[in-house]
């Protein structure tokens, strides 16, 4: 990961890879084998805090996995156990992309089939609102093309299966992970660690105005819809998962993190790897709200308001790529526009993306 981190320059074995698998040039001459082998390779990028990076070799897998949906099913049993919800969250993303995509529907079928078995009829289906998403739309679209016949489409469907803590740690008990900078044994790469900390902060989550911009912004934005649960609470919760669940260590992590360039919510680029995982404690901990507790239906009044199942990432939107679209970055033009949002407005330069 951390080596991947600046390998998005064009001279990079990675870079060329993506750029040839996301590229129109023919590639059925292809072994199922081959393909397999180098969608495996990018599969291996996902783990980068590079967002770009990141992205583009989604894109490239898609292309790579377009019509060819036996491929997927073996690239999706390779990576049954691995540990980092980043990898599996873009393989999942890739795979719904290249089947929307498809001419070629031979091996639909299966591919559901395996999903369901795999994935749906777990004693608890995989904690990741978006992982969910993908896997539950190839389903569904393997259903609508008339390609599969399954008996109860409602095990694809919310809510899932999955455990939600009765109590959440306390402050005091999130605020032990936090390192002195007073004290003697404090080291400079320490900040990574409080950095996490602070980032995931809720809007007077701890009795004062300040508050991180991840934590308000994104995390508290996400589960605001289940207002029994103070937003605060599920930080701890979060923050609970990020050092006892997914294993963040300074000593592991902290150097790099210090030095990982880093942006603000509107421009986030290459992120800390402590950023990753309080993404991925998002995403889990909103599968699990959404399997457990009901939330607030938006299109009811507050007068009366009604609950409902969260359906999927669109509520909240936390969708973070739409897999379905690939563009060669060799065709991506910026045109620049102008943009008033009223007549007492100043103009606003907006660059947009267009495929030529």
């Amino acid at each position: 990961t951390t080596y991947l981190h600046d390998q998005d320059y064009q001279e990079t074995a990675m870079r060329r890879l993506i750029d040839w698998a996301g590229s129109e040039e023919d590639k059925t001459y292809l072994s199922d084998e081959s393909r397999l082998l180098a969608a495996k390779a990018l599969a291996w990028l996902f783990t980068s805090t590079n967002i770009p990076f990141r992205d583009a070799a989604t894109k490239a897998l898609v292309a790579l996995l377009e019509n060819n949906i036996s491929v997927i099913i073996e690239l999706l049993k390779a990576f049954k156990e691995v540990n980092d919800p980043y990898v599996v969250e873009r393989i999942f993303a890739a795979a719904y992309g290249a089947v929307l995509r498809s001419e070629q529907l031979a091996g639909i079928a299966e591919l559901s089939e395996y999903i369901i078995d795999s994935l749906f009829k777990e004693e608890e289906v995989y904690p990741n609102i978006l992982v969910r998403d993908y896997a539950r739309n190839i389903v569904e679209y393997a259903h609508y093309k008339e390609c599969l016949n399954v008996v109860n489409l409602e095990i694809i469907r919310p809510p899932y299966r999955s455990s939600f803590p009765a109590t959440f740690p306390t402050n005091e008990e999130i605020d032990a992970y936090e390192f002195d900078y007073k004290s003697e044994t404090f080291k400079d790469y320490f900040w990574s660690q409080n950095a996490i900390l602070s980032s995931m902060v809720t809007e007077y989550g701890r009795g004062v105005g300040s508050y991180g911009d991840f934590g308000r912004y994104e995390f508290q934005s996400a589960v605001y819809n289940w207002e029994n649960f103070d937003p605060n609470d599920l930080s701890n919760y979060a923050c609970k998962l990020i050092f006892e669940r997914y294993g963040y260590d300074v000593e592991k992590h902290g150097k790099f993190d210090q030095s990982a360039k880093s942006g603000d919510r509107y421009r986030n680029v290459k992120e800390r790897i402590g950023k990753k995982y309080q993404w991925i404690a998002l995403y889990e901990i909103l599968a699990r709200l959404a399997d457990n507790h009901k939330m607030v239906d938006n299109s009811s009044s507050w007068k009366k308001k009604k609950y409902i199942w969260c359906q999927g990432p669109w509520e909240p939107f936390v969708r973070n790529i739409d897999p379905t679209v690939v563009n060669s970055r060799k065709n991506i033009k910026k045109i620049k526009i102008q943009h008033k949002f009223n007549d007492s407005a100043p103009a606003r330069t907006v660059y947009k993306m267009n495929s030529s």
